[in-house]
C-alpha cells in the first residue's frame, strides 16, 4: 500500500489536525543540526544539552555495555563522538517519538513489547545492511534508524483510532487468522507501514527512511528503496523469532520469499542472522533501559 492510497482520516491525523503531535522544538532542532554535513558535536551537545532527560539518554547509552568503551563518558560532545551522529539521530529520534506516542491512554497494544520489538529489529537491520553493504551500498545507521522507526504507524493508529485498533488486533489473534497488515487494510482502508511513511514525510525525514518504513511490510511493490525495504521486513521477522515480539498472542507475517530473492539470501542464512542477533541483543541493554525508562 502507497501513502496516495491511505484514506482523508488517516492523512488529516498525520498532518498534525488529528491527534498526534509534532516533533518537540529541541529534538526537531538537533535532527537538523545532526544532518548537516559540517555540523560539530560541540554545536549539537549545546543544544541536546537543553533537554536534561535527553542528555542523560545519550550519555547513558554511550556508557553502556553495548558499546563497550573502557573509560567513563561525562560529556554529550564526548559522546555523541563516540556514539556518532548516525547514531544520537537515531536515539534523539526513538525518545522524541516514544515520548509523544507512549504516553495517554492505551488500547489492546502492548507499546513497550512494541518498542523493544523495534529495537531488535533496529540491531537486526544494522546487522543485515553489514552483511549485505558492500555488495549493495547500504547506509548502516540509516537502516537502523528505519528499524527504530517502522512500527510508529501502529503507535498512530494505537493512538487515534484506538477502538477500532482494538478490533484490529482481537482478529489478528484468531487461529487462522490473517496477517495484521491485510486486517488492517480490510478494516481501517490502510496499514501501519503507509502511515509510518507518511510520518516520515510530515516530519521531512529523507526518503532513505521514508521509503523502507512504507514499503517494508510488501518490499516486492515498492517502487523505490527496495532492498532496504526488504531489511526491514526481514529484520523485524528476526526479531520476532528472537523474542522481541510486537504484539501479543500472534505473530506479524511470514517471511515473503521474495525477501530472500531481493537480498540474495536463502532460508538456510535465517539461523545464522538469527544467532548473530541473539549476541546483539545481549549487549543492547542501554537502549533498553532507556524505552524501559521512557514507557
Amino acid at each position: 500500500m502507497t501513502t496516495a492510497t491511505v484514506p482523508d482520516k488517516f492523512k488529516a491525523i498525520v498532518e498534525g489536525l488529528g491527534q498526534v503531535p509534532t516533533l518537540p522544538a529541541i529534538a526537531a532542532r538537533a535532527l537538523e543540526i545532526l544532518n548537516q554535513p559540517n555540523a560539530s558535536a560541540d554545536q549539537a551537545a549545546r543544544l541536546i544539552g537543553q533537554d536534561l532527560a535527553l542528555s542523560a539518554k545519550v550519555l547513558r547509552l554511550a556508557n553502556s555495555a553495548f558499546y563497550g568503551i573502557p573509560r567513563t563518558i561525562s560529556s554529550v560532545d564526548q559522546a555523541i563522538v563516540i556514539l556518532g551522529f548516525q547514531t544520537v539521530r537515531s536515539l534523539v529520534m526513538s525518545a522524541s517519538v516514544m515520548k509523544i506516542l507512549g504516553r495517554g491512554a492505551k488500547g489492546s497494544l502492548d507499546r513497550r513489547g512494541v518498542w523493544r520489538h523495534s529495537v531488535a529489529a533496529a540491531l537486526a537491520a544494522r546487522l543485515l545492511a553489514r552483511k549485505l553493504g558492500r555488495r549493495m551500498g547500504l547506509d548502516t545507521e540509516a537502516l537502523f534508524m528505519a528499524g527504530l522507526l517502522h512500527k510508529i504507524g501502529v503507535m498512530i493508529l494505537d493512538s487515534a483510532v484506538q477502538a477500532e485498533y482494538e478490533s484490529v488486533l482481537r482478529e489478528a489473534a484468531q487461529e487462522g487468522a490473517q496477517p495484521l497488515p491485510a486486517i488492517e487494510r480490510a478494516v481501517l482502508g490502510t496499514d501501519h507501514g503507509a502511515l509510518g511513511g507518511m510520518l516520515c514525510e510530515r516530519w521531512g525525514l529523507p526518503d532513505e527512511l521514508r521509503e523502507p518504513i512504507a514499503s517494508h511490510i510488501n518490499p516486492a511493490e515498492a517502487t523505490s528503496s527496495r532492498e532496504q525495504a526488504a531489511i526491514i521486513h526481514l529484520a523485524s521477522h528476526l526479531a520476532e523469532v528472537s523474542g522481541f515480539v510486537a504484539f501479543v498472542g500472534f505473530g506479524q507475517w511470514p517471511v515473503d520469499t521474495s525477501v530472500l530473492e531481493i537480498l540474495g539470501l536463502t532460508p538456510l542464512d535465517i539461523p545464522e542472522l538469527g544467532e548473530a542477533l541473539r549476541s546483539e541483543l545481549e549487549k543492547a541493554e542501554g537502549f533498553f533501559a532507556l524505552i524501559d525508562q521512557s514507557m
